[in-house]
């Protein structure tokens, strides 16, 4: 689950592991951001991206899951 979406910065991520790797990567496929999961709830920052269409993917060690988020 991630909220709020759409997003100006922050975004909130639950997830159902502690660990694992989110990527954020635009609509080419170009990894923007990588973070490590440290917890079942996680905070992050698209800040720093430009406005747009992003997936943001979760891999974990039971599979990944992306969701399509839009950045304003």
């Amino acid at each position: 689950k991630v909220s709020p979406n759409p997003t100006a910065d922050m975004l909130t991520v639950s997830l159902k592991e502690s660990e694992g790797q989110l990527l954020v990567t635009n609509l080419q496929g170009q990894v923007m951001q990588t973070v490590q999961v440290t917890a079942p709830q996680m905070r992050l920052s698209l800040g720093a991206l430009p406005a747009g269409t992003y997936f943001l993917t979760a891999r974990t060690a039971k599979g990944s899951q992306s969701l399509r988020v839009m950045k304003q």
